[in-house]
């Protein structure tokens, strides 16, 4: 079962609230990596085969794109909101999460509780057709 990499941007009160659902957590501050760079979050989430779980959209949204689908998965929870709107907030990525079983190459983005958008990250784009002659 994959985890959840919390970036230190978020509260570590959201890894009590992974495993208090049964899901693996840690903290960056409680892993001792304060201050790590977006790319060592980004490939300490990768090798522990964990999702991150961040408000710092667009630095990680451009990163993972450059990865294609090969990545356990991103959660971004924004805006940048005090400890209990963020555990509201993840706990309604953790929701649609647990529904799919895996976001193996997804996104879920939420701004609400009730408003959680999981999509392919990044994108798959669909060919356009031929133009007629």
């Amino acid at each position: 079962m994959s985890g959840f990499l919390i970036d230190e941007c978020l509260s570590p009160a959201l890894v009590g609230v992974a495993k208090s659902r049964g899901h693996i957590a840690v903290h960056l501050v409680q892993i001792g990596r304060s201050g790590a760079s977006d790319l060592d979050v980004m490939l300490l989430a990768l090798a522990q085969e964990h999702v991150l779980v961040t408000n710092n959209r667009g630095d990680f949204l451009r990163r993972y794109a450059k990865l294609g689908t090969d990545h356990p998965g991103l959660i971004v929870v924004r805006p940048n909101s005090p400890r209990a709107q963020q555990i509201a907030l993840f706990e309604g990525a953790l929701t649609v999460f647990e529904a799919t079983g895996e976001l193996t190459g997804s996104l879920i983005e939420v701004a609400q509780a009730t408003d959680v958008l999981l999509r392919p990250w990044p994108p798959r784009t669909i060919p356009n057709p031929p133009s007629e002659a």
